[in-house]
Parts: C-alpha cells; structure tokens; sequence
C-alpha cells in the first residue's frame, strides 16, 4: 500500500498497461473483433499516454470514409495489424498518413486493426474494405503474422483462420466467431485445431487477476514494465538465434500459408481493378527471406521495413523501435513512409486517374 501511494503521488512513469483489445475493440462475428466505431478519446499505449483516438462509423481509426471517389484521386487502402494502426504515434505520424500528404491527389483509408494476422485482413477486404474501390492496398506483413495466421486465439480473442484443403484452397474456419474472451476463461493465445500437432503449446493461459492489478495498479505496473524490459532483451536473443538456423517443416508451412492468403488477396484486388503492394516489417529472419522468394517467384510487389533495412535508412540517428512495446517510433513511420512513396512513384502505381 506504501509503495502504491507513493508511485500515485509522485506521479513517477512506470510504463502503461495497454489494454487496447478490450477497452477499444469489440467482438466481431466475422474477424473476431474489430474498433467500437465513434470512439474519441485518450487512451495509454505502453510506451505512451493521453494518445487522441478516433473511430469512424466503419470502426477504423481514421476520418469517415466516403464510398464516392473524387475525380483524378488515387485512393490506397492500407491493412494490416497495429503496425499499421499506429500503436504508440499519432494519426497524423502513422506511415499511411504520411504516404498520401506525399501528393494531393493520394488519398489514404486506414484498415489497419491491432492483432490482426494475414488471415483476417483479407476476410477484412473481402467484407469491408473492396467497397471503397481504392486504386492500390498497401498490406503490412509483420513477423507475428506467421502465427496469427494459425491461431485460433490471440491476446485473449478468439478469431477465424484458413486450413489448406487437399486441393491447396484455402477455406475460411471458425465463422461465425466464438464471443468468448480471456476474461471469461483465461486463455490468452491457442493454435487452432489444425496446427496444434506442430506445436508443444497450443494453449497458452495467463491469470486475470494479475491483468487485472496491471490495468489498475501503478505498483503492479512497475512490476509489469520492468518484466517487459527483461522480456525484450529476451525476444531480440531469441530472434538473433533464429536468424542462424534453417528453417523446419512448420516455418515452411507458415511461409506457404501465409503465401496462400497475401496471392488470394493480390487475385481478388487484380479482379476490382486495384494493385497491391506488401510491406514487410519486424526483424530479418529466414523465413522473410524464403518468404521474399516466394513473393518474387509469384510476381508479387514489396517493400522491405524490416530493422536491418530500416536500421541502413537511419544510419543510427534515430530509434526504430518503442522501448517496450517494439512498435515503431514516429521517426521509423516517416522512413516506412518514404519506402512506399519511392515504390509507389517507381512502378506508375498511382498515376492520375480520370
């Protein structure tokens, strides 16, 4: 109690509990969840507090989108996860805003949802976000996505997945949605069915007392942010061990589903007349590497925002990652930007349309 008045009344930074998939985010049938729409708001995002967010009536952290294209503008609809939501940066810092203040004829829509994997960005367009008919998607990839995509819970929510059939097709599982969440049965992440032979966890659970002390309580935050230090260094130990080995019968198996579901979304965008463009994020790892073959075997588009690339852009004069959260800082969203500006003047993809 002494150290909990204390953290209170000096007002002393112990880092935030993010809690943006339930304070923010609600069950969806579909995609499993999605923003409340009309939110206005503050809110703490770990490495940052009192961040404005917004909603529009779509529930997608942006300005209310209008089905109707202006004459002579190029529209670019960005999906993805929270990189591309803009966990921990303004609306105005995120990479898709910066794109389209390139030139005042791009018009950018942000679909970007956190946690989403590959999976439900492209259920996303094939249920909302085709509508808008936007000229060019711009998919963000993040190195989680090869797990996202085989799961069947992820931060507490359950969500829908693909399973290859034995004609290779993918076919869409787990719709409509189960609506229960971590607090009422205290599963954090769970594979689904169909992978869980590949992996030694498939159920992760964590205790919803201890979330709930992290969301309510400066000490238990202090506690909480310095396991996210210790966390960190960990994560970055393990990803330089990974970038050293080869790849086994699972991380192929997630390149090629996750290969899978971005051809999918490339042949339904080709088919309502739009291009797409990947940009792959997080850090290098042997299956980016197999992934950008395959991506260059299939004639697909991409940019490289991974952290050797992003670390080459900055040569050092600024941070790429948030401290505890690992998204990228404002500066890292600028760099990204400029990469998807250069692509995007280099191959015609948005030139002026009738």
């Amino acid at each position: 109690m002494l150290t909990e008045g204390f953290l209170r009344i000096s007002n002393i930074w112990v880092g935030r509990h993010s809690d943006t998939m339930f304070r923010i985010i609600e069950y969806d049938s579909l995609l499993g969840w999605k923003m409340k729409p009309n939110i206005n708001e503050k809110i703490d995002l770990v490495d940052v507090e009192d961040i404005p967010v917004r909603s529009n009536r779509e529930g997608f952290w942006d300005k209310e989108f209008s089905l109707e294209k202006s004459s002579g503008r190029c529209r670019i609809a960005f999906l993805g996860d929270s990189f591309t939501w803009g966990m921990g940066v303004s609306e105005e810092e995120r990479f898709s805003n910066l794109v389209s203040s390139a030139d005042p004829r791009w018009e950018s829509l942000n679909f970007g949802v956190p946690a989403y994997g590959i999976d439900q960005s492209l259920l996303l367009w094939q249920s909302i976000a085709h509508r808008y008919q936007p000229n060019l998607v711009a998919l963000t990839v993040y190195q989680n996505d090869y797990l996202d995509n085989s799961s069947l819970v992820r931060y507490g929510r359950r969500k829908p997945y693909f399973e290859l059939s034995k004609e290779q097709k993918l076919e869409a599982k787990g719709i409509p949605v189960d609506k229960t969440d971590f607090w009422k049965e205290g599963i954090f992440n769970q594979i689904a069915p169909p992978y869980t032979s590949w992996f030694n966890e498939p159920v992760e659970h964590r205790s919803r007392i201890v979330h709930w002390f992290a969301k309510n309580s400066d000490a238990a935050r202090a506690a909480y942010t310095f396991f996210r230090i210790r966390r960190t260094q960990k994560t970055e130990e393990i990803h330089n061990e990974e970038g050293k080995g080869g790849l086994g019968p699972l991380e192929k198996y997630q390149v090629e589903l996750l290969r899978l579901l971005v051809e999918q979304l490339e042949r339904e965008a080709e088919n309502a007349g739009t291009r797409l463009i990947v940009v792959l994020a997080g850090e290098p790892n042997p299956r980016f590497e197999l992934q950008k073959e395959k991506f260059d075997q299939a004639g697909l588009t991409y940019v490289d925002a991974t952290t050797e690339n992003l670390r080459n852009l900055s040569a050092g004069e600024f941070p790429i990652y948030q401290r505890f959260s690992r998204h990228w800082t404002s500066e890292a969203h600028r760099a990204v930007a400029n990469l998807l500006i250069q692509e995007i003047q280099k191959r015609g993809f948005c030139k002026s349309n009738p």
